[in-house]
């Protein structure tokens, strides 16, 4: 974890960079207990047409049995990247409905290059730049 002083947001790699093959992989939690918001940012390179890459929040009071997030609180809670150009696509957790959360991907079709970064700090909302 790095701790950004002039923001006072903590990052950390959720999910390290590399090839996903088809089939689902989850990321790192972030404990809630440190700091209230947090966010998830994708980052995948150039992919081929006919794959598919989705990332959904979860959460968790104890770091083991996992639920989705519906949406319901305000939260971002689904993202899908399907135009094959590769980019970068933000979920924000303003309000978290656990003491833990992390990002679940799920690739469909073919292999895709990407990576998870986790954000937990006291603002409310990352921009995506």
């Amino acid at each position: 974890m790095k701790i950004d002083y002039a923001t006072n947001f903590t990052t950390a790699q959720g999910l390290a960079p590399v090839s996903v093959s088809a089939g689902t992989d989850a990321g790192a939690s972030q404990d809630h207990s440190a700091a209230h918001s947090g966010a998830f940012i994708l980052e995948t390179g150039a992919f081929s047409s006919g794959a598919r890459i989705t990332m959904k929040v979860q959460y968790s009071d104890d770091d083991t049995t996992w639920s989705d997030d519906d949406g319901s609180s305000g939260n971002d809670y689904t993202t899908t990247l399907t135009d094959g150009t590769g980019g970068v696509s933000v979920l924000n957790v303003p309000n978290p409905l656990g003491r833990y959360t992390r990002a679940y991907i799920t690739v469909a079709t073919d292999a895709v290059v990407c990576g998870v970064t986790n954000v937990l700090g006291p603002l409310r909302h990352v921009a995506a730049e």
